[in-house]
């Protein structure tokens, strides 16, 4: 028996997206990704369940935050100190602006929502991340420059922190300029692309996506992805024969391909010649994307052919979603998909992936437990 974790997170349709820019000029980048966290410039704020009842008391406390920022400290330049019965609680457009920013960051952003967050310049990176829990007022810090004073913030996982702006198509760019400091992202096909960036592997709403990692290719030699691309190309193919009820015995890996194998079935195919390169395949499948990671990474571990000649079946589990509707249904793919193939074919399938391993450490976010 072979168990395998196929390690991929299953998206919500209430999963919203938002994107927090790190201060003025960027200048909170650095603190945000090393520290875990996002937060507006507003030191002292102190926002709780009541105060966020009362917009006149809101807007009050934004504008004492800004007089505190603006003076570096409690007091002003002639040794006042500033007082939040100093101000007032009219409704100014640039404060009403910034109360929105304010509620999306204490109300309207929920645990498990994506972050994205830019840094400066067109050539920056940008940091893609979840929110780890649901709003904590007493989350605060002494945050520099403001160190006199505590700042509430937001726990933050980053998920990628080395994807850059230019890898990002126009119409995703377009989504992280300013203003305002926070702003959510409305899902759709297009937006919903973010998740492309933020995860290895997903699946949502009829469709899944999977990052395959190439670290050792490093572009200088194109033949080496010749057998990571003909692996992939027997997986569609099979996948689909299975799923039309083909029968796969007496079949050669190309005779598979030959027959089977249709451009139809992929979404998207993108090949990186960065380096480390890169393989990302999305299909308008919730498992065929996943059943390809599973073939390369049960492939170079030997799996496929012992758990054939064992007579043995593959156990899924998925440490990304506790249930889901996926994992069964691919449990019993893959398990199909080895019980119908020859033993030689499945022998082959486990050499093009060992060979694609050691050419270009070809891995998946699949994990084959021993």
């Amino acid at each position: 028996m072979a168990r395998a974790d196929i390690n991929t997170v299953i998206i919500p349709e209430d999963k919203k997206i938002w994107v927090v820019h790190p201060g003025k000029n960027k200048k909170f980048f650095d603190d945000f990704e090393h520290s875990s966290r996002i937060y507006l410039e507003y030191p002292g704020l102190n926002v709780s369940t009541n105060s966020l009842q009362d917009d006149d008391l809101m807007r009050r406390k934004i504008r004492y935050a800004l007089e505190l920022a603006r003076h570096g400290g409690l007091t002003r330049a002639d040794g006042t100190p500033i007082s939040l019965e100093d101000f007032e609680g009219d409704a100014t457009t640039d404060v009403t602006v910034f109360l929105r920013t304010v509620r999306h960051l204490f109300e309207n952003m929920q645990a498990g929502d994506l972050v994205i967050s830019p840094g400066w310049g067109p050539y920056s990176r940008v940091l893609f991340g979840e929110l780890t829990q649901n709003v904590n007022f007493a989350q605060q810090a002494r945050i520099g420059p403001h160190y006199f004073i505590d700042t509430q913030y937001r726990s933050v996982k980053w998920l990628a922190v080395d994807r850059h702006k230019q890898e990002l198509p126009d119409y995703l760019r377009r989504y992280i300029t300013k203003p305002p400091a926070i702003a959510e992202v409305a899902r759709g096909d297009a937006a919903d692309e973010f998740f492309d960036f933020a995860y290895n592997a997903y699946v949502k709403d009829g469709l899944s996506w999977s990052s395959i990692e190439a670290p050792h290719y490093n572009s200088d030699d194109p033949s080496a992805i010749s057998d990571p691309t003909r692996l992939i190309e027997l997986a569609i193919a099979a996948f689909r024969a299975m799923e039309g009820g083909y029968d796969l015995g007496h079949l050669t890996l190309d005779e598979i391909i030959r027959k089977y194998y249709s451009k139809e079935d992929i979404e998207y195919f993108g090949l990186s010649f960065r380096s480390p390169g890169r393989l990302d395949f999305k299909s308008r499948n919730t498992q065929l994307s996943l059943f390809v990671s599973l073939v390369i990474a049960l492939g170079a571990a030997g799996a496929l052919s012992g758990c054939k000649d064992a007579g043995a079946p593959i156990e899924l589990t998925n440490s990304q979603a506790a249930r889901d509707g996926v994992t069964p249904q691919l449990e019993s793919q893959i398990n199909s998909f080895v019980q119908h193939m020859d033993g030689s074919s499945l022998s082959e399938v486990e050499e093009l992936a060992k060979s694609s391993e050691k050419k270009t450490g070809i891995s998946t976010v699949v994990r084959v437990q021993p």
